[in-house]
């Protein structure tokens, strides 16, 4: 029997009941003693059939090992450096059956019809993914073990891709990249724009990862202002597009949180005090709100800004919040790695937003979000920002 034809009875059921419902509540009946003895016995029959529905639909939703062994065998391909030739055989398929789809045939039954439908939609999903999920799947898996029901049941599908739509390949490797480019310049993906869109982007993220390499910063240390040779200074500067300002040596270097006494308070016990750092008490566990200031240190009151002035940093927003992000930012932070590393912890609140309130009201307040290095890099050229100091 069809998963569609018990969910349709399932459907049914519960109409049944809920019209029941309505009929022991909406009205008064009067049964006899006999009766009333004959509702109790189908409550406990209908007792006992509940809990084994709530049982079974519960048990449809438990992932099994086979599903969890799949998800991690395309996690594995993050740290693949070369492609073999079993790994090219599945990439090339894969890569020609999710973007050019199943090819049609008058000859094919109406079996083999829906079983192409089956894939196509499947491909579809697959396609919707970020480019490195596509990628990684591409290479863990050959078609036969996916495209259809028969092959990799839906639950198991649905499944592997919720479990892997977050992961990312931290480093794309030369040679991946230069066989994925000469695909694009075979038949028969050489015609598939939504293929050139697949290899652009994966070739802009290897680019992001050399970039993050010859940082201009070079390592940054506290109160030290280093910089880069100039040999890495111009590469970035031809990777991102911008011409960059050298920093300027009599700027005052910026004090870090750390020197101003706070302490971020991301998802760990914090104090509140009013306006003017009078009283505290100690929560755990619930997100500010208007009566409620970010926690700082406990001796703060011995630490302070270079004008003497203290001040408080607001995060712990609710993780939900991030939607309501305008975009490029709601996917900037959605790529970055403390938000996928929440969203893996199960975690409702996200430290990706913080706010930095000096204590005088005469002074701006700063509005920071936290993003992948690849969208911090692309925000930058959006916005046409220039750096004018370390720190």
């Amino acid at each position: 029997m069809s998963a569609s034809l018990v969910l349709s009875q399932f459907e049914a059921l519960a109409a049944r009941t809920e019209s029941m419902l309505l009929k022991l509540t909406g009205r008064k009946i009067r049964p006899t003693r006999d009766q009333r003895n004959e509702f109790r016995k189908l409550r406990g029959r209908m007792d006992s059939s509940w809990a084994a529905l709530n049982a079974a639909i519960a048990k449809l939703n438990h992932c099994g090992n086979e599903d969890i062994a799949i998800a991690n065998q395309i996690r594995d391909t993050k740290n693949y450096q070369s492609i073999t030739s079993p790994i090219l055989m599945n990439l090339r398929r894969n890569l020609e059956l999710i973007y050019i789809g199943p090819k049609d045939s008058d000859l094919d039954s109406e079996q083999v019809k829906t079983r192409k439908r089956h894939t196509r939609t499947r491909c579809g999903v697959l396609r919707s993914q970020h480019p490195h999920v596509i990628l990684m799947w591409a290479m863990a898996l050959p078609p036969s073990s996916w495209k259809t029901s028969g092959g990799m049941p839906d639950g198991t599908f649905d499944f592997v891709i919720d479990d892997t739509y977050t992961e990312r390949i931290p480093l794309l490797s030369p040679d991946i990249l230069q066989t994925l480019q000469s695909l694009e310049k075979e038949e028969p993906l050489n015609s598939c724009d939504m293929f050139r869109e697949l290899v652009s982007s994966l070739s802009e993220s290897a680019l992001a990862n050399q970039r993050e390499t010859l940082n201009p910063f070079g390592k940054r240390g506290h109160g030290v202002e280093s910089s880069a040779s100039p040999v890495a200074s111009n590469r970035e500067q031809q990777f991102q597009g911008v011409d960059y300002r050298p920093c300027n040596s009599r700027i005052n270097q910026l004090p870090s949180l750390r020197d101003m006494g706070f302490v971020a308070p991301v998802y760990s016990t914090y104090q509140t005090c009013d306006r003017n750092g009078n009283g505290s008490h100690t929560e755990r566990g619930r997100p500010f709100s208007d009566g409620n200031q970010p926690q700082v240190r406990d001796h703060t009151h011995q630490t302070s800004m270079t004008d003497n002035r203290e001040g408080y940093i607001y995060t712990n927003a609710p993780a939900s919040s991030i939607a309501a992000l305008p975009e490029p930012f709601k996917t900037a932070v959605q790529n970055s790695k403390l938000w996928i590393q929440e969203r893996r912890q199960g975690l409702e609140k996200t430290g990706c937003l913080a706010t930095l309130f000096p204590k005088d009201d005469t002074q701006d307040i700063s509005f920071t979000i936290s993003c992948a290095s690849e969208d911090g890099y692309h925000l930058n050229s959006i916005y046409g920002m220039e750096v004018t100091m370390s720190f």
